[in-house]
């Protein structure tokens, strides 16, 4: 990456970086590349959404089994 500040440059100093461009090829317009990314400063887990998956069947499973356990407790009780 970088980063060049030209707001207080003078002629000479456009100048002198215009033959510099030219004379090494910096910072042409074929030469430049633009990527976009994001870096995390913490290692991140790619199966997070796996884990949020496996986390809300746990709980569909779990719901439906006192689902079933309070119907069956609700049998009994009539009897």
């Amino acid at each position: 990456m970088v980063y060049i500040d030209t707001r207080q440059w003078s002629e000479e100093d456009y100048a002198e970086a215009h033959k510099v461009r030219e004379e090494f090829g910096f910072f042409k317009e074929n030469s430049v590349k633009e990527t976009r990314g994001t870096s995390f400063q913490y290692p991140i887990e790619e199966n997070k959404k796996d884990q949020r998956v496996k986390r809300e069947k746990y709980k569909k499973r779990k719901a439906e089994r006192k689902r079933k356990n309070n119907a069956r407790r609700k049998g009994r009780r009539r009897k």
